[in-house]
């Protein structure tokens, strides 16, 4: 699944919402675990639990709470320094990026291969 970035190049599901290379996923997880992370002031605010599985090139993740065996998919929203349930498995959230590349799709009039 993809769609086509303002700049007119593609851009796929798997580059960022949801990653799916090893060292963008060590990359990412490195990152927030850092304590420089936009929103968390530098202090280290970051939940270790939270593994981080995408991002919206924002500022903001997806992850995965690995203290909780429910599989849910949360947000971590910078802006807040917070995290909120997003989606209830990790299928519905697959299941809603795909909702999403397609609504934008056809609103930029992107045809899918």
């Amino acid at each position: 699944v993809y769609s086509i970035s303002s700049s007119g190049s593609i851009e796929y599901a798997t580059e960022r919402e949801f990653l799916n290379i090893a060292e963008e996923l060590e990359r990412d997880n490195a990152h927030v675990r850092e304590g420089d992370v936009w929103g968390s002031g530098g202090e280290g605010a970051w939940l270790h639990e939270h593994f981080v599985i995408g991002n919206d090139q924002c500022g903001n993740y997806w992850t995965i709470h690995t203290g909780l065996n429910d599989g849910a998919v949360w947000w971590y929203d910078h802006e807040r320094g917070t995290w909120e349930k997003e989606h209830e498995s990790l299928d519905d959230f697959v299941d809603w990026i795909v909702q999403k590349t397609k609504e934008l799709n056809e609103i930029f009039g992107v045809r899918e291969p």
